[in-house]
């Protein structure tokens, strides 16, 4: 590389009538309807390869409820991530706690991290920066480490350590877990997954759970609306992943439609009379069974 370079940029303005049914027009959203910065990012725990951060939500909401948190890293690890992992990557997206840990670090590098939130209408300004954290890591020399890994892995591929035993759907939006701890000797958290079984959201998502004592469940939110989910965990200690457990299948409540009813026809039948035809809402954005229209006259 060079201490001295030369960098060019260019730009053009186009103005365009905005009725022309051509140009798809995009206006960034008011500041006033995002959500607020999230506070400072702490680091609360760690192991030889991970940092768990945690970090606490801003009163200002935004317009709209909350889907989640954005959590982006700074490191110089190069041997992190997909693209080299040097620099500010982001490394988790709606993630819907105020926890989040961080596997596969390396020792000897510092890694930063900060938070937004995150609504309909967009992502928040970042929180202040975490301070800089190092891990210390151990090596094949040491015998304790040795030993509780080697002691975790036996643990927790030997059965079934967790149970999931209850599901039930709270709000359109949400479902609360709960799980019965089989065997606790190496259980540090827990990766809850979560697969849409309906046209409308087949995707895979996870979120790690901290083990923190007699926690035993867990507010999954940000789901989609009268929507399927299945929902397994799986146990971890470090860098070592234990056997998943049963899976539940719920569903989440129904919700007013958030689209209304499209193609509106009035057809004049006499002096008296108007017969009116329309169609429903699309089905993504019906949010439940429909039952009946209300007519305004």
């Amino acid at each position: 590389s060079s201490r001295s370079g030369k960098a060019t940029w260019s730009a053009n303005l186009r103005l365009e009538s905005p009725t022309n049914p051509n140009i798809a027009f995009f206006r960034s959203p008011e500041i006033s309807t995002l959500p607020g910065a999230p506070s400072r990012p702490q680091v609360v725990g760690t192991s030889h390869n991970s940092l768990t951060i945690s970090w606490t939500r801003n009163n200002k909401i935004g317009s709209s409820s909350l889907l989640g948190y954005q959590i982006e890293m700074f490191s110089r690890d190069h041997t992190l991530g997909t693209n080299g992992g040097s620099g500010w990557v982001v490394v988790a997206r709606r993630v819907s706690g105020q926890t989040y840990t961080q596997h596969h670090l390396g020792p000897g590098t510092a890694y930063t991290f900060l938070v937004r939130a995150e609504n309909s209408h967009g992502l928040s300004p970042p929180s202040p920066l975490s301070i800089p954290t190092s891990l210390s890591g151990y090596t094949q020399s040491d015998p304790d480490a040795d030993y509780q890994l080697k002691e975790a892995r036996a643990t927790l591929a030997a059965g079934h350590v967790v149970e999931l035993n209850k599901i039930q759907p709270v709000s359109s939006t949400s479902i609360k877990l709960g799980w019965e701890i089989l065997n606790s000797d190496y259980v540090e958290g827990f990766y809850i997954y979560s697969r849409g079984l309906d046209t409308n959201s087949r995707s895979t998502s996870m979120l790690t759970v901290l083990h923190a004592g007699e926690a035993s469940g867990f507010l999954v939110t940000g789901l989609a609306r009268f929507t399927r989910y299945q929902f397994f965990l799986i146990p971890f200690y470090r860098s070592i992943d234990g056997r998943p457990s049963n899976s539940k299948t719920a569903r989440t409540m129904e919700d007013i439609p958030s689209e209304p009813p499209t193609h509106m026809e009035a057809l004049l039948l006499n002096s008296s009379a108007v017969y009116l035809k329309w169609k429903p809402p699309p089905l993504y954005a019906q949010n439940g069974i429909l039952r009946t229209y209300q007519v305004v006259v």
